[in-house]
């Protein structure tokens, strides 16, 4: 929700004359850190509900400025403690705040979920000291911006939480040789867990030795090891029913093994593999998967099944690929409406081949040069879109009317004038809320164009920012970019490729409403485009509050001393990690 501004309304007595009891439940669909900025000082009364209430306290921020965060946590979070059920900081600018809290983070005794996106490493340690005794924390996630060294410690941690029951990681950890020792006298009450930083093959036994109660496993980034698998094999998960594997490099006979020893009463498994090796093949065979799961799996209902490989790897035609796939029509597999498909597409690497299963309950669909018969499929769930071909989009035969999140990739061809109508015919513009543009062919006029038809965008990630030989003051002028500024409700953007203070203006002045930036600028720029940025919000109001510079870290001395020289900021956080700055004010 974007943050709430307060303003005058001529029959504001329309609203106070409501009953608190109705005014509570108003409250209660909004963020409270817009509650607050909102009413807190509106009036006596207002000010008396919120001070006064027993509702839970929800810490919900993906941007606020350093001085209104810190009023919200002394004004409201301070003084009742015990009233705060659930924290989210989900932006590249949560370390600060995140620093701020760790403080107080042991006092939340009522604290049952905590979400923090790219805290610093350094502060995951004191972190998890902090929330080691909380009695009712059972939700815990966690990412970082840069590793952690110290994995061993901080998976103890993790399983010793008294209460925890949905754990899930996206931080990098330096490999070293030793890893978790095997539990056997103290285990974790977690039920559910997901990993999105890598796990070795050989470190999967001892992993699951500490989660006995597990019902859904995901690994999202499943890796072969040099070292072979030991011997000690953890108790039977006997309460597991969900598995998602997301592998590169794992044999199927090593595979099949992890699933007999422990993945036997599952009822929903997710499978995805990419192989760029001669022995894809054994992930294709339609006879040893029906095998399997006829002798091992009795409970499965939901198949979920992706395999990518490189043909030239196997020296054979897609007419002998063709022949693998349609091993997977048997009555085994329509009987249990269990439907695959497979497209081909080009990449600089060579011909990739991309087997999946269709089914009606995906959330993430991706559209490559070739539809084959992905008409059967029902695509009412899919809220997340990738596109590789405007040739694919044009003609492909239905519709994505849920769809809020977009890609393009970065083999996105566009070469037709229609690209909009043919976007629009895809998927409903107005529902668009995030969209990724990795493809380095959209002149500025078609985004300006494209933004106009989805004014609900709040997040914009652009690889670059192209410009062509029009004028920056030209495209200004124009009408098309004088509305999308006064409609346009983006509020994250990156760019990721170098850019110029020109671009920076240019994209300031289109986004109005910008709160969090993620730029890599030019060394001999950066100084000017701190000036710029931090001056203009300053004289302008800007709701800017927070900048990440890509690719800069050796430069944080002298944005500090641009910023004390010049007094541009006199409250902020300067962190830096894993080569970028990150800045708050």
């Amino acid at each position: 929700m974007h943050q709430i501004k307060r303003c005058k309304i001529k029959h504001s007595n329309s609203f106070e004359n409501l009953s608190n009891e109705i005014i509570y439940d108003i409250f209660e669909y909004l963020n409270s850190h817009h509650v607050y900025e909102s009413f807190f000082n509106l009036n006596q009364r207002f000010q008396n509900l919120l001070i006064r209430s027993n509702l839970p306290i929800r810490i919900h921020i993906s941007s606020i400025t350093k001085p209104t965060f810190h009023n919200y946590i002394n004004d409201l979070i301070k003084p009742h403690l015990n009233r705060v059920e659930s924290i989210q900081f989900s932006n590249s600018f949560a370390a600060g705040m995140s620093t701020d809290l760790l403080l107080i983070m042991n006092n939340f005794i009522q604290l049952k979920t905590l979400i923090i996106h790219d805290i610093l490493s350094v502060d995951i340690d004191r972190l998890l000291d902090a929330i080691s005794y909380l009695p009712h924390l059972t939700s815990l996630t966690i990412a970082s911006v840069d590793e952690i060294k110290q994995s061993i410690e901080f998976y103890q941690k993790i399983f010793h939480l008294p209460a925890l029951k949905y754990f899930e990681t996206k931080i990098e950890i330096t490999k070293f040789d030793e890893w978790l020792p095997f539990a056997t006298d103290r285990f974790s009450s977690i039920e559910t867990l997901i990993l999105h930083n890598e796990i070795e093959f050989d470190e999967i036994d001892n992993l699951l030795s500490y989660v006995p109660k597990l019902r859904h496993l995901s690994l999202n980034k499943f890796k072969m090891s040099y070292r072979k698998r030991g011997q000690q094999r953890a108790n039977p998960l006997i309460h597991l029913t969900s598995v998602c594997c997301r592998m590169s490099g794992i044999e199927f006979d090593d595979f099949k093994l992890l699933i007999h020893d422990y993945f036997t009463q599952i009822s929903r498994l997710t499978f995805s593999n990419e192989c760029f090796s001669n022995y894809f093949s054994q992930y294709l065979n339609a006879d040893e998967w029906e095998q399997l799961i006829s002798t091992t799996l009795p409970n499965l209902r939901i198949f979920n099944f992706e395999q990518q490989f490189r043909i030239w790897f196997a020296q054979i035609d897609q007419h002998i690929i063709d022949n693998y796939v349609k091993k997977f029509n048997s009555i085994f597999w329509s009987s249990r409406q269990w439907f695959f498909n497979c497209c081909y597409f080009s990449t600089s690497f060579g011909e990739l081949a991309y087997l999946y299963s269709a089914n009606p309950y995906r959330h993430i669909f991706i559209i490559y040069n070739e539809t084959s018969n992905q008409i059967n499929e029902n695509m009412n769930s899919v809220k997340q879109l990738y596109i590789h071909s405007s040739e694919a989009m044009r003609t492909f035969p239905t519709c994505f009317s849920n769809v809020t999140q977009v890609t393009l990739s970065s083999r996105f061809n566009l070469k037709r004038n229609t690209f909009l109508n043919d976007f629009s015919h895809l998927i409903s513009l107005r529902n668009l809320t995030e969209l990724t543009l990795n493809c380095d062919r959209f002149h500025f006029e078609q985004i300006l164009e494209l933004l106009s038809y989805s004014p609900n965008i709040h997040t914009l990630n652009l690889n670059t920012l192209p410009l062509g030989r029009t004028k920056f003051t030209v495209i200004q002028q124009t009408d098309l970019f004088r509305l999308v500024s006064n409609t346009n409700m983006i509020s994250h953007l990156t760019i990721r490729q170098l850019i110029r203070l020109k671009k920076v203006q240019l994209i300031t002045a289109l986004c109005c409403r910008l709160e969090c930036l993620t730029v890599n600028v030019a060394n001999d720029d950066l100084k000017p485009i701190i000036r710029y940025l931090l001056f203009k919000c300053e004289k302008k109001k800007r709701y800017l509050s927070s900048i990440c510079f890509t690719k800069c870290s050796r430069f944080t001395e002298d944005i500090q001393r641009v910023i004390s020289n010049e007094q541009l900021l006199d409250n902020y956080t300067l962190n830096s990690a894993n080569g970028k700055v990150f800045l708050w004010w």
